[in-house]
């Protein structure tokens, strides 16, 4: 990820992305459950490079 702002790291997002990986859940599915969630609460936020391939 490429920015010139840095933004401090949220261990317990980090966590839960640990956590989707030992479930054996792909990026793939994390990246589409957040952005069906973000659209079913009504909020958009750039997803696109926060969960890198």
């Amino acid at each position: 990820m490429n920015t010139k702002h840095k933004s401090p790291i949220d261990k317990e997002w980090i966590s839960l992305i640990k956590e989707a990986k030992d479930l054996g859940l792909t990026i793939e599915e994390v990246r589409e459950f957040l952005l069906s969630s973000s659209v079913e609460l009504g909020t958009t936020r750039k997803l696109t490079g926060f969960i890198d391939d």
